[in-house]
């Protein structure tokens, strides 16, 4: 009985890794009281004193054995229990220098995302001026296109220009233009005009009398007046022509514009405007004269046109076309009595 006491107590120890130590301590405990059982059974069947010795020196033996595995398991679990824990405590020591790295990575990546974030709000900030500022340009342009749109119409109702209805702004500059050129060629024929009916100039030697093919004597005037208003119409067309250059530069530059206004908005550069507002501005009357000319002398002025039509003519017209009608009617003034002149001498 003893010894199937301790082979139940050896089995039962041998299944210990598999239990806790609980379970153990109960094991234990049964199987004392198991050994107690046995030995005090034992003890009383038995007689002989030398029999019952033996029987407690088994017992004890039995009983040191299983003390010894009991302590040998508890050993074992504890050791086991301690390699565990030191192997969870390397592995939580493993997580936790990851987690610290991982802590290092987002901390850097947390910077970085502020950097950005900082760049691009400063970024949104800039963007939203030049927005800004590019909207008020865009006023502005469209300001000013708003008046070249006004001067470009006034222009076109002091000129006479008509277009459709439906014309574009390019349409009525490219009429403008168009209109420009016939006004400069206009005006460079009637130069032309004024320099073939102008006296030849007479060229005299220094130091030689001009000699005449024939003697009359003339009244003493300070000057024929004809040949004032002559000089006076070629001092003026002078003035024209200063004037004309500035007209050629407008028309280049509405040219150039015409070209460009498909790529770009419509703006004209300050030389340009210099020559509309030189277009646009009264002819001046020259305000020096050379001495012995007549200043009260107006020649006499013949044509068809009536003095309403010619006032109409004037509101209609812008003031250099205005003053290109009025030389032309002095000129033809002139040719009369030229021709006059001659039939009488």
């Amino acid at each position: 009985m003893l010894t199937c006491s301790l082979e139940q107590a050896n089995r039962a120890w041998s299944d210990a890794p598999l239990v806790s130590a609980e379970e153990l301590s109960g094991w234990v405990s049964v199987a004392e009281v198991l050994l107690l059982e046995c030995a005090r059974t034992a003890l009383v069947d038995v007689t002989e004193p030398s029999a019952r010795a033996q029987l407690v020196i088994e017992y004890a033996d039995s009983l040191a054995a299983l003390v010894q595995t009991h302590v040998a398991d508890v050993a074992a679990l504890q050791r086991r229990a301690a390699s565990a824990e030191e192997k969870r405590g390397d592995a939580l020591a493993r997580q936790l220098h990851a987690v610290a790295q991982e802590c290092e990575t987002l901390g850097a990546n947390l910077v970085s995302e502020c950097t950005s974030r900082a760049a691009l709000e400063e970024e949104t900030r800039r963007l939203s001026n030049e927005l800004l500022s590019t909207q008020e340009e865009r006023e502005a342009l469209q300001a000013e296109r708003t008046v070249v749109w006004c001067a470009v119409q006034e222009a076109h109702a002091v000129a006479g220009v008509t277009c459709a209805a439906k014309a574009t702004m390019e349409e009525h500059v490219r009429a403008l233009c168009e209109w420009v050129r016939c006004a400069q060629a206009e005006l460079t024929s009637a130069a032309t005009l004024l320099e073939a009916s102008a006296p030849l100039p007479l060229d005299v030697a220094p130091y030689q009398l001009a000699c005449t093919s024939y003697r009359r004597i003339l009244p003493t005037t300070p000057m024929n007046p004809v040949t004032a208003s002559l000089l006076r119409v070629k001092e003026q067309i002078q003035h024209i022509r200063e004037s004309s250059g500035a007209q050629r530069q407008l028309a280049a530059d509405m040219h150039q514009h015409r070209r460009d206004e498909a790529a770009a908005p419509l703006t004209w550069s300050p030389r340009t405007r210099a020559a509309i507002a030189t277009m646009l501005a009264p002819m001046p009357r020259p305000a020096h004269r050379s001495p012995g000319r007549s200043q009260s002398y107006t020649p006499p002025r013949s044509t068809n046109v009536s003095a309403t039509q010619r006032e109409v003519g004037t509101f209609a017209s812008p003031p250099w076309r205005t003053h290109m009608v009025k030389l032309q009617e002095e000129l033809k003034g002139l040719r009369r009595e030229l021709g006059a002149t001659n039939s009488s001498h």
